[in-house]
């Protein structure tokens, strides 16, 4: 123990404990060196939309150990968006397994592999993106055109389905529930018709969503 005096002629005791921490050396030869600097960068507003997201995204991938990403590409304005942020977080993902530079990147690609070495991008989207059109006979050419091109620009895995027959029992239980069959207002039906018969496509678009999202890593033989 080791005594020590304050302004006010107080004695304080201190504890004097030995340990095998040694403090570093002061003098210049001993000065660890300052890493380069490096320059600010700014993201453009439409960056930070497609950076901030696929970052989440990535993070949300390797902590839950999933296998990908399940989307329902209509060929409209926001599933195309979510279908570009996605193939921007692979890019950044194979940029960094590229470099090797991150070690929790690197295992979760692997993983994602599955033993294949990954050699590109769309090579790794098509692991992680899946995508599906789900069509009925109301769908426009351009809409399936313009999913299935963006599909392959980004490497996904794509399918085609038709809902039709979904959308059919649907309405068929209905009729026989109910005794009537509403009808579009293109085809004489009022507009509560109109929005009920939109919104059961949706809704059968949702369900078929749900049960491929949970099977395609299976119908592909991953674990």
């Amino acid at each position: 123990q080791t005594t020590d005096s304050n302004l006010r002629g107080n004695k304080t005791t201190f504890i004097t404990l030995n340990t095998h921490i040694t403090l570093p050396s002061t003098s210049p030869r001993h000065e660890r060196t300052v890493s380069t600097s490096s320059p600010l960068q700014l993201s453009t507003p439409e960056e930070e939309c497609l950076l901030g997201p696929a970052c989440w995204m990535w993070d949300y991938l390797r902590r839950s150990s999933s296998s990908g990403f399940f989307l329902p590409l209509s060929g409209g304005a926001d599933s195309s968006a979510v279908a570009a942020i996605t193939y921007v977080m692979c890019d950044l993902a194979y940029k960094e397994y590229s470099a090797k530079n991150n070690e929790e990147v690197n295992e979760t690609i692997e993983r994602i592999m599955d033993g294949e070495v990954c050699e590109s991008t769309e090579m790794l989207a098509n692991e992680i993106i899946h995508t599906t059109y789900m069509g009925t006979s109301n769908s426009s050419a351009k809409t399936y055109e313009r999913s299935k091109n963006l599909a392959d620009k980004i490497g996904s895995y794509h399918l085609t389905a038709n809902i039709d027959d979904m959308v059919l029992s649907v309405l068929s239980v209905f009729a026989k529930c109910t005794g009537k069959e509403p009808a579009f207002t293109s085809r004489g039906g009022t507009e509560r018709e109109d929005l009920a018969l939109q919104n059961i496509q949706a809704r059968m678009r949702m369900v078929l969503a749900y049960m491929l999202a949970q099977l395609l890593p299976w119908c592909r033989g991953k674990r």
